[in-house]
């Protein structure tokens, strides 16, 4: 069951474009959202370099780029951001909040609490995280062009994943939706839960996955 989603959103990345896809959805879940503002700190270091340029959007031209302009930068964008989130939480009576946090995004995905799902969501033509194989807790992928779904379909490798079978059969009845089990399955359709070392995952692109809540592989889970 899905009581808590968690939102790894780097301030600098085009996830903002989907905020309200990430609203949506978890209003759609019953869930509450906590995102959280990523600064990125290998890009403001970029800012201390005397050689660092950016280049305008208005007049394509280079200027000199510095740490605290980085800075002011990131917090005025969060805070439109964070007014976008607050109106949209509203219009979808959504029980939110938020944090800010400097680091590194992937590095922050395994330190949620148990009854948290971490959000990654995908950006069009980019391949898959190479350590998605080696996660340590539950991740939900959500697509770049993610639509509302239809069924609840489990990926299984193992017909002996009681784990996962079981988390599919409460999300299932909990959202009212048709479950099926299956070994190999379209991606880009519905919501489908795997194990992270899933073959069929392994070979899939960004551009073929609409939701996918990721499990740790069995391996990991059990603590091997």
């Amino acid at each position: 069951m899905i009581q808590r989603l968690v939102w790894y959103l780097e301030l600098t990345s085009g996830e903002p474009e989907q905020l309200e896809t990430m609203v949506s959805f978890a209003a759609s879940q019953g869930a509450s959202l906590h995102t959280v503002f990523i600064e990125n700190d290998v890009l403001l270091r970029c800012g201390e370099l005397p050689c660092s340029r950016e280049i305008s959007q208005l007049t394509g031209r280079a200027r000199p780029l510095r740490s605290e302009q980085l800075a002011r930068q990131l917090h005025q964008r969060r805070e439109q951001l964070e007014q976008r989130l607050a109106m949209l939480a509203a219009r979808h009576t959504l029980n939110w909040s938020w944090k800010l946090a400097r680091g590194r995004r992937e590095r922050m995905l395994g330190t949620a609490g148990s009854d948290e799902v971490a959000v990654l969501m995908l950006s069009a033509g980019e391949p898959l995280p190479a350590w998605l194989a080696g996660l340590q807790r539950s991740l939900l992928l959500l697509g770049s062009r993610f639509r509302p779904f239809s069924r609840i379909v489990v990926l299984l490798d193992d017909g002996n994943d009681t784990e996962l079978l079981a988390l599919g059969q409460a999300l299932a009845e909990r959202s009212k939706l048709p479950f099926q089990v299956q070994r190999h399955v379209p991606l880009r359709s519905d919501l489908v839960l795997a194990r992270a070392d899933n073959p069929v995952l392994t070979k899939a692109g960004s551009t073929a996955i609409n939701a996918v809540l990721l499990l740790p592989a069995q391996s990991c889970a059990d603590g091997t």
